[in-house]
């Protein structure tokens, strides 16, 4: 019987084929990682980055721009809040000069225009931390900081002069403020003005600005006025009427508007002068309230019952001592304008 040939491995063969399995291989990548990048690769991988960035700071500057444009919005808005409240209230007193400032009680606000810069025709403002401390109760932010728009840059401030406008053939006066922001530049436009005529605002390139119109502001305060005052008389009138009648003797004689005729009235005599209401006690008499007898600019009105501008049995002037009686209702408008309506009695 033949014998098999023995199947024992071949040492010799059996480490060429471990070195050649296991040993070979880590040795290709030492290699490899010792090698590192070449010059193409760093290229190439600098070229993608940047390709990627730029789109990424266009997002980044276009947000920032975004958000610089907001804080500038608000920034105008809170201002043009506060002034126009602090101008509301103190219209009278604001109307009271006649140069192109803004008079409140908490202080002035004066024109800030742009200023050339540079001689190259561009313009910068140069508003300060006191510019609005004025109206500083009125702002929603930090008064010391309303000068500044989005991008730290001074705001400008324009003011009219004193206009007039006409209601009910009464001359009111009033003015026209703007406040107003450079552009992306941080320059003012040449272009950018407010009118001294007709305080229209223009705003050319990408200015931004707000406008406070004082003769929207001033007609509400006018008709707010007007009302309170055609109230006032209606009130006197009726209470002439009910006084007659509730006379035993329907006496046409008597002037109800005053207790120096009807003795047992409630108005008293002004003495031949116009006095506060709120100094003569006839509120209740009247059925008016405190606010009834105030005008839209804070004032109490005046009534006259005895002067020589009245109709009543005390006239100098016989002409004007017989009926209809008549009572004056005023008040002093802003700018010096007096506004007066006459109550006249009826039987």
């Amino acid at each position: 019987m033949k014998q098999r040939a023995s199947m024992r491995p071949n040492p010799i063969r059996s480490e060429d084929m471990r070195r050649f399995v296991t040993k070979q291989p880590i040795q290709c990548v030492a290699r490899h990682a010792e090698r590192g990048f070449t010059l193409m690769e760093i290229l190439i991988a600098v070229a993608v980055l940047g390709a990627l960035l730029i789109p990424i700071m266009n997002l980044a500057e276009g947000a920032l721009r975004w958000a610089t444009r907001l804080e500038t919005e608000n920034q105008l808005k809170d201002l043009k809040a506060g002034i126009t409240k602090a101008y509301t209230e103190d219209l009278k007193l604001a109307e009271g000069s006649t140069g192109q400032v803004l008079t409140l009680s908490g202080g002035t606000i004066s024109q800030v225009l742009p200023a050339d810069y540079g001689g190259n025709g561009s313009r910068v403002c140069s508003s300060n931390s006191n510019t609005f401390l004025p109206i500083g109760r009125w702002l929603a932010g930090s008064p010391s900081k309303a000068y500044l728009d989005g991008s730290g840059l001074p705001l400008c401030v324009f003011i009219t002069p004193q206009l007039t406008t006409t209601i009910n053939n009464v001359a009111v006066k009033y003015r026209v403020i703007a406040v107003v922001a450079a552009g992306r530049d941080g320059y003012v436009n040449p272009g950018t003005s407010l009118s001294n005529t007709t305080g229209v605002l223009t705003l050319a390139s990408d200015d931004r600005g707000i406008v406070i119109d004082g003769k929207h502001l001033a007609s509400d305060r006018f008709n707010l006025t007007l009302t309170r005052m055609q109230a006032i008389v209606g009130a006197l009138n009726t209470y002439f009427f009910n006084r007659f009648m509730g006379n035993a003797s329907r006496s046409i004689a008597l002037d109800y508007f005053t207790a120096a005729s009807d003795t047992t009235g409630l108005i008293p005599d002004t003495g031949g002068t116009a006095k506060g209401m709120d100094t003569l006690g006839i509120t209740s008499a009247l059925g008016l309230s405190t606010t009834d007898i105030t005008d839209g600019y804070g004032q109490y009105f005046t009534l006259d019952n005895s002067s020589s501008a009245v109709r009543s049995p005390s006239n100098a002037n016989a002409n004007l001592q017989t009926p209809p009686f008549t009572a004056q209702v005023g008040t002093t408008l802003p700018g010096g304008t007096t506004l007066s309506m006459s109550a006249i009695g009826s039987y």
